[in-house]
């Protein structure tokens, strides 16, 4: 490994990469190396090309270092055609080469309902394979978000209250079922969905453990399902046939359930751009998903910036307290079967 590369690695890291492409590529030189820009993830994660191929190299965090069975996962999500080939991975090191990747837009390269079925398609997939990676409960993971999220105190209010109490009357009314127990991805968001115009692909693997089904439904809908037309495409291709009431049910309290996470979660990173004591704007009227998404196509906000995380945690807090004032909310309670 040149001089070059001893710059661009992280020194704790290099074993362990020096190790991944002897292993991969024997003597083929690495011809080019660029660290890519990424999301939160504390994840690293480096273009490389060697013989003119493009591969990602990965450089996990100290936290993906700890998930259980995790190179069982990138292993099984590989062979099954949703994450991109596996070529390498060093779970002690942390260390992993996959293929690249050439991501186009979405929207711009796919229909919206090529996109739906896609999803759906990716996640039934998913979900039917065997799970070894254990995750903690559901609930008290959401309990322990909730109480770091009161603590910052960056939203409060009745919208913020009421949402709050609907998700206690979720919890209380909601259990999940064993046959709903599968592996999950458990992140997917837009930045770990990626397409290559033919095809989508799942990546960052970090949190995957085995969780509810309606996880990573409620999450991919959240991002690309925005009428009841596009809810039942989802629905129909991820159960290959019509969803029952309860299925239906389930989808819409853990879409309302995936809203509350997605505000607490945005809200504290706006707040961790403050300093302690700082009075954050509590307005709420007009901070919807649609206007976000306005905002956000013609460069006026952006999520990398305090006033858009600010903006999309109220949205998401707003759709979710619309959502349990509709006649839907009280109807799915009654149907989920616990």
């Amino acid at each position: 490994m040149s001089y070059t590369y001893q710059q661009i690695i992280p020194t704790a890291y290099l074993p362990g990469v020096e190790a991944a492409l002897q292993s991969t590529f024997q003597k083929a030189a690495v011809e080019h190396l660029e660290l890519l820009s990424g999301g939160l993830s504390g994840s690293k994660v480096y273009k490389i090309i060697v013989d003119d191929h493009p591969y990602l190299l990965k450089l996990d965090s100290r936290s993906a270092l700890k998930v259980e069975g995790l190179s069982v996962v990138l292993n099984q999500t590989s062979e099954a055609g949703i994450a991109p080939r596996l070529y390498y991975y060093n779970q002690e090191d942390g260390v992993s080469i996959t293929g690249f990747v050439a991501a186009q837009p979405l929207q711009a390269s796919m229909t919206q309902d090529h996109i739906i079925e896609a999803l759906g398609k990716n996640l039934r997939v998913l979900h039917r394979l065997p799970c070894c990676a254990k995750g903690k409960d559901l609930w008290e993971t959401i309990d322990g978000f909730i109480a770091a999220f009161q603590q910052s105190k960056v939203l409060t209010g009745a919208i913020i209250d009421d949402t709050l109490a609907a998700y206690t009357k979720i919890k209380q009314a909601y259990s999940c079922k064993e046959s709903d127990s599968v592996l999950s991805h458990n992140d997917l968001n837009p930045g770990n969905i990626l397409g290559d115009g033919m095809r989508l692909w799942f990546i960052d693997w970090d949190a995957a453990s085995l969780n509810d089904r309606f996880v990573d439904l409620a999450a991919v809908a959240n991002f690309f399902v925005h009428t009841e037309d596009q809810e039942m495409r989802l629905l129909r291709t991820y159960f290959d046939g019509e969803p029952t009431p309860e299925q239906s049910s389930r989808f819409f309290l853990m879409r309302q359930v995936s809203r509350l996470i997605y505000g607490m979660l945005l809200g504290q990173l706006a707040g961790q751009a403050k300093p302690a004591g700082y009075i954050h704007d509590q307005k709420m009227d007009d901070c919807t998903l649609r206007r976000f998404g306005e905002l956000i196509r013609s460069g006026q906000i952006s999520m990398q910036t305090y006033e858009g995380q600010l903006f999309y945690a109220k949205a998401n807090f707003n759709a979710a307290f619309n959502n349990i004032w509709s006649g839907r909310f009280e109807e799915s309670l009654s149907l989920i079967d616990t």
